[in-house]
């Protein structure tokens, strides 16, 4: 993935699901809830048992709330990040953004959470 954009951290955000789900393009998962807070995003279980939230925009449904597949791969794992890291912009989804720490770690977080700088 090729980067868009360097961002700096202006309110800290902590990991909110230890367990991120991880699923593949043209896997299926089932789609079980929309987010009030954030639409966009629906609240899925992979067929490992795996639940978190994925976007929308990354699934195609097979009925309103059912089985889904997956567009594209999409790893959930969100990152811990603190006032004045800076971040690496990967892309940008229903107001989070996926990027990548100075330790190369790589993961979502609210996009509300940072500022846009380079």
């Amino acid at each position: 993935m090729t980067s868009v954009g360097i961002v700096r951290v202006v309110v800290a955000y902590t990991c909110a699901y230890p367990n991120p789900l991880r699923v593949k393009e043209g896997e299926m998962v089932t789609a079980e809830r929309r987010d009030c807070e954030w639409p966009g995003w629906i609240w899925c279980r992979s067929e490992a048992g795996v639940e978190g939230w994925l976007p929308e925009e990354f699934l195609t449904l097979n009925d309103q709330v059912g089985q889904a597949e997956l567009k594209r791969e999409v790893d959930a794992t969100e990152l811990t990040v603190a006032v004045g890291d800076e971040l690496t912009l990967i892309d940008e989804v229903a107001g989070w953004i996926r990027c990548r720490a100075a330790d190369g770690s790589v993961g979502w977080i609210p996009a509300d959470n940072v500022e846009r700088y380079g």
